[in-house]
């Protein structure tokens, strides 16, 4: 769907894609997310957004996968409901025994993600968690204070040193570079 500029309704919004959480301006005709470009916020992003806010919109109309898909005793795919799905997913991690169930997570994943899973699978029983890559520290993220950066985006300019390690500022945090 396209549309003329005067026909795209505005909402303000920040972006979730990157760890700044940038400003921006959300345009949309009806239904259909259209456009996400640069709100002006001194404090975080000035008037900069990453090529990944300003293009990752795409994948919520176009590739967006929201539909479960199951593979039968035959090799068919057919679509399942969540709720199916869902209880699927609890019946077979109910039948495996916790001692020998594996959690693995991708070094591309942000340490809030990490605690969250390592909760998740905590409750179901399971303490074998694991970082899969290279040169991956092994963090301790019991407390929150100690992955967390405690200063604020305006402070960064102002520190008098910043470590930052096994990090790909220009993948992980573009705006930050």
């Amino acid at each position: 769907m396209s549309a003329r500029p005067w026909e795209l309704a505005l909402t303000e919004s920040i972006d979730v894609l990157e760890s700044v959480h940038a400003s921006t301006h959300v345009f949309y005709k009806g239904g259909d997310l259209l456009r996400v470009l640069p709100k002006i916020h001194e404090e975080t992003n000035e008037d900069w957004i990453s090529d990944k806010t300003r293009h990752g919109w795409e994948g919520v109309k176009r590739q967006r996968l929201n539909t479960c898909y199951a593979r039968t005793s035959e090799g068919d795919i057919n679509k399942w409901t969540w709720e199916k799905s869902m209880n699927l997913l609890v019946q077979k991690i109910n039948n495996v025994d916790k001692a020998k169930m594996v959690a693995l997570l991708g070094h591309d994943v942000d340490m809030e993600t990490c605690v969250a899973f390592r909760d998740l699978m905590n409750n179901i029983g399971c303490d074998n968690i694991d970082v899969i890559g290279k040169n991956v520290p092994n963090l301790n993220y019991e407390f929150r204070t100690e992955y967390l950066m405690n200063s604020r985006i305006t402070g960064l300019d102002q520190s008098d040193c910043i470590i930052l390690i096994g990090c790909d500022l220009s993948k992980e945090n573009p705006l930050l570079e």
